[in-house]
């Protein structure tokens, strides 16, 4: 094995290595902030979702049947979008709720396993997360729909 070709080895263990570091850091940080909103599926997620698709479907005004099933498939396809939209606009406030003292201490008794008490996160890294959702939940509502209520629920929250 030439000098060279060792030295490509190396480089590509250390890739590899670097690789699976990243990737490491990032499923640790995506479940860190996947914990924030776990305990909220059933009670907030589920539910706004569940009624904001039910609004849309009662709304559909088409006057032929044809276009009003076609109303009506569309709002089912954005199920998804609807359901990523409510998290988003959540998880931010569920963060500066749950990096607050007194929530560190609540969910130390009742939910361990969640980011800050289990010090998955500081404080500093909460905040961070926080401002740094605030801006991506007004971003993705300004492109998707829905800021005037997004940018509502900012000014509610606070």
């Amino acid at each position: 094995m030439s000098a060279h070709s060792s030295h490509r080895l190396c480089n590509g263990s250390h890739l590899a290595a670097s690789v699976r570091l990243a990737h490491s850091r990032l499923y640790f940080h995506a479940y860190s902030i996947w914990l924030f909103t776990f305990s909220d599926l059933k009670t907030i997620i589920v539910p706004q979702t569940t009624f904001g698709i039910l609004s849309a479907l009662s709304k559909t005004g088409s006057e032929t049947i044809s276009s009003k099933v076609e109303e009506r498939i569309e709002i089912i396809r954005r199920i998804p979008l609807v359901l990523f939209w409510v998290w988003l606009n959540l998880l931010p406030f569920e963060i500066n709720n749950q990096k607050q003292p007194q929530g560190i201490a609540e969910d130390k008794l009742n939910k361990p396993w969640r980011t800050m008490p289990s010090n998955r996160w500081s404080y500093r890294q909460a905040t961070n997360a926080m401002r740094f959702f605030y801006l991506v939940a007004i971003s993705v509502s300004w492109y998707m729909g829905g800021i005037r209520w997004s940018l509502s629920m900012l000014f509610l929250g606070k």
